[in-house]
């Protein structure tokens, strides 16, 4: 077990970290020592992790985590847009950490203008009068009609297992004038969606899943958004047999969206022949030949 220098102590307990990664800096702090062949975590070692987290997170979170910790600005501000007091209705709307802050700003403000309109559609078209008209047993959670919002398409806390997912989807544009060819979006992209030509990066939109983390992760601010839109898929389910969502659109704008929640209740409205004991979208979407033919293309 390595040990901790005081130093380091206090270090690590200073990290500007959300609560749901705090608790993972220690080992964090311990791997990256262990690396290095160290016996105790110094200093040098949390100040090492606080890069690497820095790298993790994004330069808009950081920045608003660093300035709350020293008390400087707004900090980490959480949307209102995203709360709401649901508890008698029969749906769910799940998001990913971005619900609390935890996201660009430019992700933020995409969810921002979709959450709120997917809560007054769901209850426009009634789907707790839809979702209790179909339910057999007593009320409980595998009653509801799930929606999982995710701020990008990396998806950390994925959409595809609910009934109906959306994860923001932006396109972006290099800025060359910014650029200084420090290749830092090249390494970032796992996708290798990204490559260096005459020293400035280059974009290959095929393969490109539309996250916008190389924006948020260059250091000259050279990679911009220059559409913002949402990905959404259906059909998904975490229940007795797992299924992942399939994709409907790859990118949409909010009336799309809103469109396709329409279509997927009218869906649920027209072919619910009878109650079920566990509601199952994916079921009524492959009786109706399928995502295609449910669905008009986008």
């Amino acid at each position: 077990m390595l040990q901790w220098t005081k130093e380091a102590e206090e270090a690590v307990q200073n990290l500007p970290l959300p609560p749901m990664l705090s608790s993972y800096a220690r080992l964090e702090c311990e791997r990256l020592a262990k690396k290095k062949g160290l016996t105790r975590v110094t200093p040098e070692i949390v100040a090492e992790a606080d890069k690497r987290y820095e790298l993790a997170i994004g330069r808009d979170v950081m920045r608003k985590l660093r300035d709350m910790a020293s008390g400087k600005g707004d900090g980490v501000v959480i949307p209102e847009e995203f709360f709401d007091d649901d508890t008698e209705e029969l749906f769910t709307i799940e998001m990913c950490p971005s619900k609390y802050g935890a996201a660009s700003d430019i992700k933020i403000d995409n969810m921002k203008r979709l959450i709120p309109a997917l809560r007054e559609k769901l209850k426009e078209l009634k789907i707790t009068d839809l979702m209790l008209d179909l339910t057999t047993t007593a009320v409980m959670p595998h009653c509801e009609f799930r929606v999982h919002v995710a701020g990008c398409t990396n998806a950390c806390l994925s959409p595809y297992f609910s009934d109906f997912g959306i994860l923001g989807s932006y396109d972006v544009e290099l800025v060359p004038e910014k650029c200084t060819g420090c290749e830092k979006c090249v390494n970032y992209c796992s996708i290798g969606a990204i490559t260096m030509q005459d020293n400035l990066p280059v974009f290959d939109k095929s393969i490109c899943i539309r996250c916008a983390g190389c924006e948020e992760f260059c250091p000259e601010s050279a990679i911009a958004v220059n559409e913002m839109g949402y990905k959404v898929v259906v059909g998904g389910s975490g229940a007795r047999h797992p299924k992942i969502a399939e994709t409907v659109t790859e990118c949409t704008d909010l009336k799309g969206v809103l469109t396709i929640l329409e279509k997927t209740v009218s869906l649920i409205r027209d072919k619910s022949r009878e109650p079920m004991r566990v509601f199952t979208l994916r079921k009524l979407i492959e009786d109706g030949g399928g995502v295609k033919s449910t669905f008009d293309p986008c």
